[in-house]
């Protein structure tokens, strides 16, 4: 599902969701505040070719792959400092997964994009 606002004075927002990335099923017209950030965790699982950054908690690690257009999902070890490895989409399919019970694996399922 994707949210993208198409027009800014009544906040309006194309609504779509897909199946398969980039292959959408259903479009409506909706507020733009009906969306909501969404994520699927795996624990003790990892992907290795992630890039490193260090913060201060999950939260921020989720902020900072929000923040990245690119990104779609994170790794995070430890709750603070959180060791955080950002993931962009061609590095969650051409890199080998892990398990490590240290590490939890947060996919990122929608972005809520507007603007």
């Amino acid at each position: 599902m994707g949210i993208k606002q198409v027009d800014s004075v009544s906040r309006l927002c194309i609504k779509w969701v897909s199946i398969v990335p980039f292959y959408q099923i259903s479009l409506s017209v909706v507020p733009c505040s009906e969306c909501e950030v969404q994520w699927m965790s795996s624990s003790g699982v990892g992907t290795l070719g992630g890039e490193f950054q260090v913060t201060s908690s999950v939260e921020e690690c989720l902020d900072t792959c929000l923040s990245d257009p690119d990104c779609v999902a994170v790794d995070v070890s430890g709750t603070g400092p959180a060791l955080c490895f950002l993931h962009t989409n061609a590095s969650l399919t051409s890199q080998e997964s892990y398990n490590n019970s240290v590490i939890t694996q947060y996919r990122l399922l929608n972005r809520c994009l507007k603007g």
